[in-house]
């Protein structure tokens, strides 16, 4: 793939049903890669598997538009991209000594084993299973979060601005994207287990073929969780939910 700069076209508005919703609507009317929309507030926002994500007034809710022309598994590889890029620019952020955000496969980053974003992949395709729209959502909780499971930056850093977090997360996540098109995935894997929340710690892995115990030992090539099994067997995990012993 080629490298070149990002053409980011940011929308602002205050209230929406979910900023994926309204970018597969500017996508239907022709809208351009790097099509940005970001919300004071949604109606309706939702995580993965349908999940319904709480959206107070205050934090960032954000979705992005990609046409990679990519396989749908060359398509997942973005949630890695992302994830490195949002942990780099709350990392910059929060700048509190031997406090790291940590990224916990799939999906979420935390600080201090407490959810701070999440982020949403969906695609489009074309009659040969290409994927031609690639919609990137992403949550980042700015206020401060008084109890629950649950960091808000602010928690951290005062004076946050959504606007700050958004340009400086945009800067960065072009940067890991050329890097990725221009070296392929090997060097965005080597930064996400950089962050690698639970890495050779014991879990559980929730998956739609049943529930496997043991080891969170690496991650593969491909972006799969790798769980070495209490027998001794490597299982591979490409879907599904991980829990992590207290």
């Amino acid at each position: 793939m080629a490298v070149m700069p990002m053409n980011w076209k940011i929308h602002h508005v205050k209230s929406v049903d979910s900023t994926q919703h309204l970018l597969r609507e500017k996508a239907v009317s022709g809208a351009d890669e790097g099509t940005v929309v970001y919300a004071d507030k949604q109606t309706g926002g939702r995580g993965r598997q349908g999940r319904q994500w709480d959206s107070p007034t205050g934090n960032l809710y954000c979705s992005l538009l990609l046409k990679p022309e990519c396989s749908l598994q060359e398509a997942g590889l973005y949630a890695f991209i992302v994830a490195v890029a949002l942990a780099n620019t709350i990392e910059d952020i929060i700048d509190t000594d031997g406090i790291q955000p940590k990224l916990k496969w799939p999906n979420d980053v935390l600080i201090e084993k407490r959810k701070c974003a999440g982020i949403l992949l969906e695609t489009e395709t074309n009659s040969k299973n290409i994927v031609t729209h690639l919609f990137i959502g992403f949550g980042v909780n700015i206020l401060p979060q008084e109890e629950g499971d649950r960091i808000g930056l602010s928690d951290y850093a005062e004076g946050v601005l959504r606007e700050t977090v958004l340009n400086n997360f945009l800067k960065n996540l072009e940067y890991f994207i050329n890097i990725y098109r221009k070296n392929g995935f090997l060097e965005i894997a080597s930064a996400w287990r950089s962050y690698a929340f639970g890495l050779g710690e014991r879990g559980r892995a929730r998956t739609v073929s049943g529930e496997y115990h043991g080891v969170f030992k690496d991650l593969d090539d491909d972006g799969a969780l790798l769980l070495l099994l209490d027998n001794g067997d490597i299982k591979r995990i490409t879907a599904g939910d991980v829990y992590f012993e207290k």
